[in-house]
């Protein structure tokens, strides 16, 4: 991993004068067809190269980035493949179902036409995380249950109107196999997209039932910050990487956990993205039993981009290893995989 270290630094650096000599150092190690390294170079030099370029107005407007032109089929298979390839997700999506049975399990049951019955309603913001499999699962965990399944609402944010036709016509066909009363609302758009005057009506939650919100891997997208470079944006970074010597000095001399770490060099105050707040403040006038979040068990969002750009490195870097440790590196999935983390 020397080879994107040193190119990162040499842009904090000379953001101009060396990135271009690192970059091509670099693009010997890329391919996308060898190693676990060798594919995280090719997406790394490609992510640089943007952000090597992004000062220069009109210039990284104009550059292709291959992500923006997946079509939809491919991006719902590369998302597919990776979610049945990775044991990390399926293991977060069981958590968060056991989770959100235990917090309706004593809700009060409902007077409904004209049966005592009880009435969930999860609502799921993880838009292109989204799982079928998730889903399927917690079907067959309600049916289980001894006091019966619930009448169970599902609603789904996601901007791909296939994909929640397909999910609608997969899990009614199972719930109608396992006698589970369910109810498919889909919502099309985003988290940046949602109306959020009034989740109640924009989720079609039913007053008295018991309310569960299940998100995977967005809240980070919400910690974002737009920090791209203007002119004066050079001399900002280099700050940026001045500041960073005392905290990379005394991290090499205490402990990670050790508080010296941060007398130094403390942490700047946190601020909450004006649309997270919103939408968190949103979500707690619904009033729900439980809100699971599953994310990354990485910080892609510190302040530094120097910081940002380890962290990035190191856990993709995992990620990569982990896949090739137990895949073919021809194995077609995991190049969907791939290129679409990419």
């Amino acid at each position: 991993m020397y080879g994107p270290k040193a190119q990162d630094q040499g842009m904090a650096h000379h953001l101009v004068q060396l990135g271009p000599i690192f970059l091509r150092k670099i693009r010997k190690l890329t391919s996308i067809a060898d190693g676990p390294l060798q594919r995280l170079s090719t997406i790394i030099v490609d992510s640089l190269t943007h952000r090597l370029l992004s000062p220069i107005q009109g210039l990284a407007g104009a550059l292709i980035k291959p992500s923006d032109y997946f079509e939809q089929s491919c991006l719902r298979a590369a998302r597919y493949n990776f979610a049945n390839l990775s044991p990390y997700l399926s293991t977060g999506f069981v958590t968060i179902n056991q989770a959100t049975m235990e917090a309706v399990e004593d809700e009060r049951f409902i007077l409904l036409r004209p049966v005592e019955l009880q009435v969930v309603h999860i609502v799921d913001l993880s838009c292109s995380a989204t799982h079928p499999w998730q889903w399927l699962k917690l079907l067959h965990d309600f049916r289980r249950r001894p006091k019966g399944p619930p009448e169970l609402y599902l609603t789904f944010v996601h901007d791909d109107d296939e994909f929640l036709a397909s999910m609608k016509a997969l899990l009614s066909k199972e719930a109608e196999s396992l006698e589970v009363s369910f109810h498919f609302i889909s919502v099309m758009g985003r988290l940046e997209t949602l109306d959020l005057s009034n989740l109640h009506s924009t989720f079609k939650i039913k007053y008295g039932a018991a309310a569960a919100i299940s998100c995977a891997l967005q809240m980070h997208g919400l910690l974002v910050v737009d920090d791209n470079l203007s002119s004066t944006g050079i001399a900002q970074l280099q700050q940026m990487f001045n500041f960073t010597q005392p905290k990379q000095m005394a991290s090499s001399v205490c402990s990670p956990s050790s508080t010296l770490n941060y007398i130094q060099t403390p942490s700047p105050p946190c601020h909450i993205p004006k649309l997270l707040a919103r939408l968190l403040s949103a979500i707690r006038a619904l009033k729900p039993n439980i809100m699971v979040i599953m994310e990354q068990d990485a910080d892609h969002n510190a302040l530094l981009f120097h910081d940002r750009f380890v962290e990035v490195l190191n856990y993709y870097a995992a990620l990569f290893d982990s896949f090739h440790a137990v895949l073919l590196p021809t194995h077609r999935g995991l190049m969907s995989a791939y290129e679409w983390k990419g």
